[in-house]
């Protein structure tokens, strides 16, 4: 008989501790919750800014890439217009070869001239 009112009294008394409410829970989870929900949007935030930053990147790539086409464009026209400029410079030189030529032609027939 002892035994069995030792249960009958630990019963409740295990009970008692064992338990929580659903108030209790609530108190305790509605904080977490609403933190989570700050955390969701911060993230969402940054997933957006990370997307622009990317967008961005890809922008500044693609310039990237149109300033070395340019550039490599400019030094085509460059070394085009060096061979040019040699070329050029080798007609004049040869032009300036052939005036000092017909000068000389010209002086020597004046004084042929000038003798007679």
């Amino acid at each position: 008989m002892k035994k069995v009112l030792l249960v009958a009294m630990m019963v409740p008394f295990l009970f008692s501790f064992g338990c929580a409410t659903q108030t209790f829970v609530l108190e305790q989870t509605e904080p977490l919750e609403a933190k989570i929900a700050a955390l969701e949007i911060q993230i969402t935030d940054l997933e957006g800014k990370v997307d622009g930053l990317s967008a961005e990147v890809v922008a500044a790539r693609e310039e990237a890439r149109n300033a070395l086409n340019m550039a490599q464009e400019a030094m085509n026209v460059a070394r085009e217009a060096e061979g040019e400029a040699g070329a050029a410079a080798e007609s004049a030189e040869i032009a300036a070869k052939k005036a000092a030529a017909a000068f000389e032609k010209a002086r020597k027939a004046f004084e042929l001239m000038l003798i007679k």
